[in-house]
């Protein structure tokens, strides 16, 4: 710290020491306003404060009052049982802090001598963490209660409300539970023979706390000391079907709750297929799976693709030759056949998923198309104009038309969204519907200023996606 800083606070103090009397404001329903000079405003004061379930980590000085009083009563509550010693870990901007702690057990909105929990606790660096142990009185009342931290700088910080120069005050709520425990034991045993169930996990899940422990080699398990109340109980263990009920723990009782765990078994016959598949072709082949133990089974099944002459994701599939006349410029596939189309003609070409001419064809009515789209039935294209043909390549005809809002060059057909992509050059990129109706716009990029072609992808991992041929 600055010397110089050091002497101007010191003097500030001993100015504030003559001028000012201690102030105590206690209003009904609340608790009394912590009052600083200054407060937090030079880094003073909390940055982080944790307790049992209070995260405040990376907070401000909320200045309540405008002098460093910050109320979090949103966060946590902490929750607690009487006789139990709990971490509080707490960091503040400046060094040479004192920082003390009440609690209101009475919920009188007093913060009495006998309510403080923590007393003048350094925190001689700034910014690194210091933790303290608190111990909540074994005869603490249960229910919400307040918490009152406080920091001071270079001083006792030993009054919940007295006028300090530098620093600050948060106050949060606590939850102390009402201290009477009980007991949980059982077995865990297979359903079937009733052999035991060795390392079963037993979980409870109460209203605000957990519990957790193990069976033994004879599938024995004990919890004590479990805060009285109603809980969900948890029995798993591998390869097994898992358990869940409700217990009620009573105080000082000790509930036998016992676990018979069904176990399944999963027969597959054959237990390997080995197939060799020509390219773009598919094959069945048929597998018996059974469950043949006492319990439901959940099972999944991936495919591993052994070859060399399989191919990684983006990497080049096939490539043809074309051989209908030149300029070919759209593409599309219906699964069966792959077609072409000429933007200088009015020609439609056709190939076999081998990459074979089959034949060409005409629409009448229709020429010049640029790119193709296929939506499990028709097809779809425009020869660069706000006009969308709907074709019928089985029957070789033209079915309806409509008009789209942008001149169309490029064009891709979501199947899961019912609505088309359109593009012309480096326009935007327009999405409409079947109607024509404009729903969206999409920018371009980011490679490529032109854009000659779309593809919709709801396959690939990550996706769906929308592909585009960007020309630079």
């Amino acid at each position: 710290m600055n010397p110089t800083l050091i002497n101007f606070r010191l003097t500030l103090l001993l100015l504030l020491v003559t001028l000012l009397s201690v102030t105590r404001s206690i209003t009904a329903q609340n608790l009394c306003e912590p009052l600083y000079n200054t407060g937090c405003s030079d880094g003073d004061g909390f940055t982080d404060f944790a307790f049992a379930e209070i995260e405040n980590y990376g907070s401000d000085c909320a200045n309540l009052n405008g002098t460093g009083w910050s109320q979090y009563l949103g966060l946590g509550p902490a929750i607690l049982l009487p006789g139990e010693t709990y971490d509080m870990t707490m960091q503040t901007g400046y060094s040479n802090q004192k920082v003390s702690v009440w609690i209101d057990f009475n919920d009188d909105f007093d913060l009495s001598a006998d309510e403080q929990v923590l007393f003048d606790f350094e925190l001689p660096q700034a910014n690194q963490f210091f933790t303290a142990q608190i111990t909540i009185p074994i005869d603490a009342l249960p229910g919400q209660h307040y918490l009152r931290a406080r920091t001071n700088w270079s001083g006792s910080c030993d009054d919940p409300c007295e006028n300090y120069n530098y620093g600050e005050a948060e106050d949060y709520y606590v939850f102390i539970g009402d201290g009477n425990f009980g007991n949980l034991e059982g077995n865990i045993s297979q359903f079937s023979g009733g052999s035991p169930v060795e390392n079963a996990m037993i979980s409870l899940f109460g209203e605000f706390l957990n519990y957790q422990t193990s069976s033994g080699a004879d599938g024995y398990y004990l919890i004590e000391n479990i805060l009285a109340g109603e809980y969900q109980v948890v029995c798993s263990a591998e390869g097994y079907n898992e358990i869940t009920d409700t217990v009620l723990i009573i105080e000082d009782v000790v509930i036998t709750k016992n676990f018979q765990l069904t176990q399944p078994s999963i027969s597959v016959s054959p237990q390997n297929v080995t197939v060799t598949i020509d390219q773009n072709n598919t094959t069945l082949e048929y597998l018996t799976l059974e469950n043949t133990g006492n319990g439901p089974l959940n099972w999944s099944a991936s495919l591993l693709i052994l070859s060399e002459k399989s191919k990684d994701y983006l990497d080049l599939q096939f490539e043809y030759p074309t051989s209908g006349t030149s300029g070919e410029w759209g593409i599309e596939s219906d699964g069966e056949f792959i077609y072409t189309t000429s933007w200088t003609s009015n020609q439609f070409l056709k190939y076999d998923q081998q990459g074979n001419f089959v034949e060409s064809f005409t629409i009448s009515g229709v020429t010049g198309i640029r790119d193709l789209a296929y939506d499990g039935m028709y097809f779809y294209g425009s020869a660069g104009i706000p006009v969308v043909f709907k074709m019928d390549f089985m029957n070789k005809e033209l079915l309806a038309t409509f008009d789209a809002p942008a001149n169309v060059r490029s064009i891709a057909y979501n199947h899961d969204e019912n609505i088309f992509y359109a593009g012309s050059w480096n326009d935007e990129i327009v999405v409409f519907d079947t109607a024509g109706t404009l729903i969206n716009t999409l920018i371009t990029g980011p490679v490529g200023g032109v854009y000659n072609g779309l593809a919709y992808d709801n396959v690939s991992p990550g996706g769906p996606f929308l592909w585009g041929y960007g020309a630079a």
